[in-house]
């Protein structure tokens, strides 16, 4: 027999509850975990419901990343910021914030496969090796 991966029962998963109310979600919810008792993968749960999420974000057109800052940011301008970067990658974008003050100022965006930065730290960096290969 063909083993289900965690990716597989997120799948099926989404697709199974795409769509329903939360009383028909909770039916399905529970049939699932019997599934998993049923054939000892319950320990999967956990990876399962991280797949579940990574699938959901890509059907929905959502990209997460982090957005680092020297100081914390206001709500409106975390905003301003999160829909530049959904025009740039044409989708939505949801930041998550942290504070590194190490950065001096600007920002510093991570997702899975970019990064951007934009902090003072990095562009003294930047100005420091210029000036060093300069002479």
């Amino acid at each position: 027999m063909k083993r289900i991966t965690p990716k597989h029962y997120a799948i099926l998963l989404y697709e199974l509850t795409e769509g329903l109310t939360h009383q028909e979600i909770d039916a399905v919810m529970k049939k699932f975990v019997h599934l998993l008792a049923d054939r000892n993968q319950i320990s999967l749960a956990e990876r399962i419901a991280a797949e579940f999420h990574r699938y959901s974000l890509i059907k929905e057109n959502i990209t997460e990343g982090e957005l680092v800052t020297a100081q914390a940011l206001s709500v409106r301008d975390k905003k301003i910021i999160e829909e530049a970067l959904a025009k740039l990658l044409k989708q939505t974008v949801r930041l998550n914030e942290s504070i590194d003050a190490t950065l001096l100022g600007g920002i510093m965006v991570r997702f899975p496969d970019l990064l951007i930065d934009a902090s003072l730290k990095n562009r003294l960096a930047n100005l420091k090796e210029s000036m060093i290969s300069a002479n």
